[in-house]
């Protein structure tokens, strides 16, 4: 097959998106064609157009030919995808995560770029929200129908050139598209010029953060924290199961105390004034023939913040820290797994696992983990209001996207060696509040509200299980059915 190509309407940092779009283009044929042609044997050799997504992927390439590729494009893609992708990743190439944590499987891309047949691996890079060349925001799905299209040579996932299946065009070109496809790549975003530039590396410093809640803007942000750390480092091997015991125990106290800081920043800052109303809540009092009082949103969102932190069953038992159990590393088991990406990362970004410096490391995740409480706090302060009024609470998957909207944006820069000295500088992106305490409005506030307080008894199922035992009247199962349900709408 001859195919219509110039070699310099491949532009710099293009992904193989853009580039096949634009030969199916200007040939006139599917993308199966050109995979079928330039393909390696094991794709030719398919008698279908069934072929799967990994040889359709863009990222290896793995169903092309690079000797196909140059002799039809002029330029070994192969080749030329593994130097851009490595340039793009340098300073994140310490970093043990799969390449789609840095190139998600669905196309990103500039609504300007595209206009001119472009699509850029910058645009593609997780870190990346807004067009490096236009500074515009990059788009993730479809216009017209609003669907996500797969970063794949596919005929399944597009119609014709630049055109989604249900008929949107991406980009509209006219009689002569290769007019536009030669361009100047000219990155407007200092952000991304900055993170290029430095794609020389640095052996040892590195970068603690979580990608998909991560901007490439942060990275540039001058450090709100910076601190000189010099600590005594031993030699150690994790692989010592005394020394890892021991190990876990501390970071199970570290965590214990960690938290513990954190809730009596919470008391002492949000609910000072709203002890008694937390004691209702947890202790269910009410009068002997009324029903529950109305629930206070401070009260509301400290108690079901602990609740769900600590992983308790119930919110009326008292939430204190218990003792360590048999494979529970941390109290705050809800973000446990949160922070133990964490301890992973920062354990496979450094020598921590020959060199004991505990002083660092849990300087480092006890940062984290306040910052991720309080933020968790603050999720819980957005539904307060609205749940205490209605009388109930998020489903446990509510809960946890309120534990990924609480994961730190926070970016700690650190040495890989942690025998020296420790310069550690800390980025934290500006995060608007939009709680403000006095936006709530208590209904147990009232003199004579906190005066009832004191002759209102406790109605948890435990107490009225025993009223059952020792009197089974109507009266007493008509309360046990009342308690039941109240208690059942505030169960997560």
């Amino acid at each position: 097959m001859f195919i219509v190509w110039r070699k310099e309407w491949i532009n710099e940092y293009e992904s193989p998106w853009s580039i096949f779009e634009k030969v199916c283009l200007a040939n006139h044929i599917s993308r199966t064609e050109i995979l079928k042609t330039l393909g390696i044997d094991e794709v030719k050799n398919i008698k279908t157009n069934l072929i799967g997504d990994k040889r359709k992927e863009l990222i290896q390439l793995r169903g092309f030919d690079s000797k196909k590729l140059e002799e039809y494009l002029g330029e070994d893609l192969v080749s030329l995808n593994k130097s851009t992708i490595s340039t793009i990743l340098k300073p994140v190439e310490y970093y043990r995560k799969p390449i789609r944590t840095w190139l998600p499987q669905t196309l990103k891309w500039c609504p300007k770029c595209i206009t001119n047949g472009y699509h850029s691996w910058l645009h593609q890079f997780s870190l990346v929200h807004s067009c490096p060349i236009h500074q515009i925001d990059l788009l993730s799905s479809c216009p017209k129908c609003l669907n996500q299209i797969p970063f794949l040579i596919s005929d399944f996932a597009l119609n014709e050139p630049f055109t989604c299946k249900c008929g949107c065009k991406l980009a509209d070109f006219g009689c002569t598209p290769w007019s536009k496809w030669n361009l100047e790549v000219d990155i407007a975003d200092s952000s991304v010029s900055k993170w290029i530039e430095e794609s020389g590396g640095d052996d040892f410093n590195r970068l603690l953060f979580i990608p998909h809640i991560s901007s490439i803007q942060h990275f540039t942000l001058e450090p709100r924290v910076k601190s000189k750390y010099f600590f005594g480092a031993k030699v150690v091997s994790m692989e010592d199961n005394l020394y890892r015991d021991e190990f876990d125990d501390e970071v199970y106290t570290e965590n214990s105390r960690c938290f513990k800081a954190i809730d009596q920043y919470i008391r002492r800052k949000f609910i000072k004034k709203h002890l008694k109303c937390i004691l209702m809540l947890q202790e269910l009092r009410k009068n002997e023939n009324e029903e529950f009082p109305p629930i206070c949103p401070y009260a509301y969102a400290y108690v079901f913040w602990k609740q769900t932190l600590l992983r308790r069953e119930h919110f009326y038992n008292n939430l204190v820290i218990s003792r360590r159990k048999p494979g529970i590393t941390v109290v705050t088991e809800l973000i446990g797994s949160i922070i133990d990406d964490y301890k992973t990362m920062l354990f496979a970004h450094t020598n921590l696992s020959t060199y004991d410096n505990k002083e660092m490391f849990h300087w480092v995740i006890n940062r984290v983990t306040s910052e991720l409480c309080l933020n968790y706090f603050y999720e819980w302060l957005k539904i307060a209001a609205n749940g205490a009024e209605q009388i109930n609470v998020p489903n446990w998957d509510e809960v946890k996207m309120m534990v990924q909207n609480s994961i730190p944006r926070t970016i700690i820069k650190h040495n890989s060696d942690v025998r020296h000295k420790q310069k550690i500088e800390i980025i934290v992106p500006s995060l608007a509040r939009t709680i403000h305490l006095n936006e709530f409005k208590c209904p147990l506030s009232t003199k004579t509200m906190k005066k009832s307080l004191f002759k209102m008894k406790s109605f948890k199922p435990i107490s009225v299980a025993m009223r059952i035992y020792e009197n089974p009247s109507d009266e007493n199962k008509r309360i046990q059915s009342y308690v039941k349900q109240y208690v059942a709408r505030l169960r997560i």
